[in-house]
């Protein structure tokens, strides 16, 4: 079974203040490293295991201010 269960984010006043580096930082966390993740645990995952991906209530419904989640 492999549980991911990774998020990252931070506020800020508008997306005029939003780096690429923050950007690359929340993909890199938030689905770059599930894809890698998952892609190196299948091999090792038995017939009828698990994958578990969870994500965070910000997907729905995200903050004000989160900008790099919205």
């Amino acid at each position: 079974m492999l549980i991911l269960n990774a998020a990252y984010q931070r506020k800020r006043s508008g997306i005029e203040h939003v780096s690429m580096d923050d950007v690359k930082k929340v993909f890199g966390t938030n689905l770059t490293a599930h894809v890698a993740l998952t892609k190196h645990a299948v091999p090792h995952i038995p017939e009828g295991g698990s994958i578990i991906t969870t994500t965070s209530v910000q997907a729905a419904g995200p903050a004000p201010r989160c900008s790099t989640t919205r």
